[in-house]
């Protein structure tokens, strides 16, 4: 099964997805932005706007919940769940990474 990463254009992205690779969570990344968002996109990396991402069948996602907008955020989750794909969700911060979907 194919594996991507989902993460939020955010003022961080970069160093989230640098936080990302080290805690081995990097797979075939895709930035997600607001509509029309300003805030320049990684180089070299694929991004669409929230609105229009639809979960592919057959490929597991891994939400990064840090970065970016409630905007971006809430309803990708909710596209993520109701596509009944196999989802994590991550929350990285300094003192170490939390799984915090599926609960455990």
């Amino acid at each position: 099964m194919a594996k991507k990463t989902i993460l939020f254009l955010g003022r961080n992205t970069e160093g989230i997805m640098r936080d990302a690779k080290a805690a081995g969570l990097l797979f075939n990344p895709i930035v997600l932005t607001r509509q029309d968002d300003s805030l320049p996109v990684p180089e070299g990396i694929t991004a669409m706007a929230a609105d229009v991402f639809v979960p592919e069948q057959g490929t597991e996602y891994i939400l990064i919940a840090n970065g970016g907008t409630t905007q971006q955020s809430f309803p990708t989750f909710g596209k993520l769940l109701t596509a009944t794909v196999p989802v994590e969700v991550y929350d990285l911060q300094r003192d170490g990474t939390t799984k915090v979907w599926p609960l455990a």
